[in-house]
C-alpha cells in the first residue's frame, strides 16, 4: 500500500517553517507558535481604549488618558498583541529579516479577533501604510503591504494602495514622541492613480499597519483619506503599545 503525501507536507519538511515569534524552527504539522511561545503571546484584553486600542485599566472608561486628550482621526484601531519583547522580535524580522512568511500568522489572528467586527463595520478596501521608495528598494518590499495582501484574502475585500509617502521620513521609533508629529507632516498624499483604479472613493476603508505607537503614522494617513471622502477610517495593527 503506498501513502500519499500532500505536496505542502513535503515542502514543510524539506523546508520546515520557523515560529512567527522566537524565528525557531517547528514541525511542519505544528500550527502558529511553537508550544513555548504559545504561552508567552500577550494578546490584548478588554477593557480597551475605544479609539487607540490599547489596554487601559478601568472598565468604567471608553478612552485612554491620551485620546480623551486628542481624539484620534480614525474612527478605532484593532490590534491583537501587546508590543512587548517577544513581539518586538517577531515584528522585527518580519519588517526588516525577509520574515514575509509570518504574515498568515499574523492574518490569521487578526480575523479570529476582529474578522466578524470589521464586515459589520463595512471595512471594504485596506490601505497599506506606505513607506518610502529608498527604504522599499532596501528591504525588498512594504511590510504593511504583505500584510493586507494576506489579510484581503482572509476578508474577502481589496488592497488599495490609495496613499504615497512623499518623502523620506526619520524613523518613528528613533524619536521621541513629541518630535513624531512633526516627523509625519506633509509625509502622505493621496494616489490618484490607485484611486483611479476603483469605480467610487470607498465609503469605510482600514489602515494596516505592523505596530501602533503614538498613533501620529495612522492618524496622518486617516485625515487624507477623510480629505478625499473616505467617511469612516478604521486601523488595523499587528501590536499596540503598553497600557494607558
Amino acid at each position: 500500500m503506498r501513502w500519499k503525501v500532500p505536496g505542502q507536507v513535503m515542502v514543510s519538511c524539506v523546508f520546515p517553517p520557523r515560529c512567527p515569534i522566537c524565528g525557531e524552527l517547528r514541525f511542519p504539522w505544528e500550527s502558529g507558535t511553537c508550544t513555548e511561545c504559545a504561552e508567552r503571546l500577550s494578546y490584548i484584553q478588554e477593557p480597551v481604549c475605544l479609539a487607540c486600542g490599547r489596554e487601559i485599566s478601568s472598565c468604567e472608561k471608553e478612552y485612554c488618558t491620551e485620546c480623551e486628550k486628542l481624539r484620534p482621526v480614525v474612527e478605532r484601531n484593532f490590534a491583537v498583541w501587546q508590543y512587548d519583547r517577544w513581539m518586538k522580535r517577531s515584528i522585527a524580522d518580519f519588517k526588516y529579516e525577509g520574515r514575509t512568511e509570518y504574515a498568515p500568522f499574523y492574518a490569521r489572528n487578526i480575523v479570529q479577533c476582529y474578522g466578524a467586527r470589521l464586515k459589520r463595520l463595512g471595512v471594504s478596501v485596506l490601505v497599506p501604510v506606505p513607506c518610502s521608495k529608498k527604504r522599499k528598494r532596501f528591504r525588498g518590499y512594504n511590510q504593511a503591504e504583505v500584510l493586507s495582501g494576506v489579510l484581503a484574502k482572509e476578508l474577502d475585500c481589496k488592497v488599495c494602495r490609495l496613499l504615497r509617502r512623499t518623502k523620506d521620513t526619520l524613523p518613528q521609533n528613533a524619536l521621541a514622541p513629541a518630535e513624531r508629529k512633526k516627523n509625519l507632516i506633509g509625509a502622505f498624499a493621496w494616489d490618484e492613480r490607485a484611486a483611479g483604479e476603483l469605480v467610487t472613493v470607498p465609503a469605510v476603508v482600514a489602515i494596516v499597519d505592523d505596530i501602533y505607537t503614538t498613533g501620529n503614522t495612522m492618524n496622518s494617513c486617516a485625515a487624507v483619506l477623510k480629505q478625499h471622502g473616505v467617511r469612516e477610517v478604521y486601523g488595523i495593527s499587528v501590536c499596540v503599545g503598553g497600557a494607558r
